[in-house]
């Protein structure tokens, strides 16, 4: 039985009967993430009102909103490092109590610079959570279903934010941007606490120094970096389709500002049940990259049909919707592909922190290649091909992927 196929089937070979799936922690965990992912939708949703009250720079209310993936781009595989160095729980619980402080600090900024030095902080508050999170996740998973618990967990995402544009929806105008904020900064307190108390049975991780731990560069060999690579292209095209999207749909649709918003939210809750389904369907035998190949070919055609000039309505919002379908495959695939790499629960904060890297270098990227690109050929059609290009590169590398897994099993 090869290394792969005994990841996937949770260690079953190497340990006797069955293992018990710890649901609980699972769910902990993810809604843990939630909170965490909270503070990204919380910032593109304050931004005009921080604007009208510092009257910033948009350069310097750009940089606010982008460290979070700044730090991933730069530093994710080292923050994966560190997680395993003190232990997941302990990482994940030191990543809430930043991310704790610096949203109470945020909200009593008097002045931009103030604002960015607390999104640092917030941002290795969000690289630690993301990074030892998943390890708790992997640890919990019973015999038969890493990868499908990877998917629930592949929800933190998108799930987090839709809960921000809600609760900006009904606190920003009767609350203002501040005390938005500490409602944001209370939800990873109430996660600390739930973690501090219910995770202390936890699936014990072994530390570095283990006589079984892989090295730094164990991890990064062909297969893993061919996956955090498919999350560079993808994430890049992705940031790009979710960062025009809102504009492309008042712009071009007419649709008022909170209707464009209503619509995103509804692409992203379409990535729930994706996020689940994917992670099933790897543990029953489904291949991740072709899952992934597929997703982002719906990806590219659901960016032309919401730019196609002069499409119906109709059209245009079946492209919103395939966009939400199709961007919920890869995350929870990639994510599920690391119980298929991790041979132990103690590896999986390196790839974790390796497909976060990823990630980020992608969602800092995209939107720069594609402002170059509209700033000489204006034009928001220009644009989804940005996004298609993106796509069609991700499809070259997961069929790279699929053969290089293969080659493996």
């Amino acid at each position: 039985m090869t290394a792969l196929r005994a990841a996937r089937d949770g260690g079953a070979l190497s340990m006797p009967g069955r293992v018990a799936t710890d649901w609980r922690m699972i769910w902990l965990a993810t809604c843990c993430g939630m909170t965490a992912a909270l503070q990204i939708g919380k910032g593109s949703a304050a931004l005009p009102l921080i604007r009208a009250e510092f009257g910033s720079a948009v350069s310097v209310l750009a940089a606010y909103v982008s460290l979070i993936s700044v730090v991933a781009a730069l530093a994710g595989f080292g923050f994966g490092m560190a997680s395993r160095r003190v232990g997941p729980r302990r990482a994940a619980l030191t990543g809430l109590a930043l991310i704790v402080v610096a949203g109470l600090g945020g909200a009593l900024a008097n002045g931009a610079i103030w604002l960015i030095g607390t999104r640092l902080i917030e941002a290795i508050g969000f690289a630690l959570c993301t990074t030892a999170l998943p390890a708790l996740i992997r640890g919990a998973a019973g015999t038969g279903k890493s990868s499908a618990v990877m998917g629930i967990w592949a929800m933190w995402l998108p799930a987090g934010v839709a809960v921000a544009m809600a609760l900006a929806a009904l606190s920003l105008d009767p609350l203002g941007w501040r005390w938005f904020f500490v409602l944001c900064a209370v939800a990873p307190g109430v996660a600390w606490v739930a973690l501090w108390r219910g995770g202390r049975r936890a699936v014990a991780v072994p530390p570095a120094d283990a006589p079984q731990a892989i090295s730094a560069r164990d991890v990064l060999r062909r297969t893993e970096l061919l996956v955090a690579a498919v999350f560079v292209s993808f994430s890049a095209g992705n940031m790009i389709l979710m960062s025009f999207l809102p504009t492309i749909l008042v712009d071009d649709m007419g649709l008022s500002p909170s209707r464009a918003g209503l619509a995103v939210m509804v692409a992203m809750l379409c990535m729930l049940p994706m996020n689940v389904a994917t992670g099933r369907m790897i543990d029953r035998g489904w291949s991740m990259p072709l899952m992934t190949g597929a997703a982002v070919a719906v990806i590219a055609v659901a960016a032309l049909l919401i730019t196609a000039d002069g499409a119906p309505g109709w059209v245009r919002m079946t492209g919103v919707i395939g966009f939400g379908l199709g961007a919920g495959v890869p995350p929870a695939a990639i994510w599920g592909s690391i119980p298929l790499l991790a041979q132990r629960p103690a590896d999986a904060p390196l790839l974790s922190g390796l497909f976060y890297q990823g990630a980020g270098l992608g969602q800092v990227s995209g939107p720069i290649v594609a402002g170059l690109v509209l700033s000489r050929w204006p034009g928001w059609w220009i644009a989804s091909w940005c996004v298609v290009a993106m796509m069609v590169l991700s499809i070259a590398l997961a069929l790279w992927l699929a053969r290089s897994m293969a080659a493996r099993a």
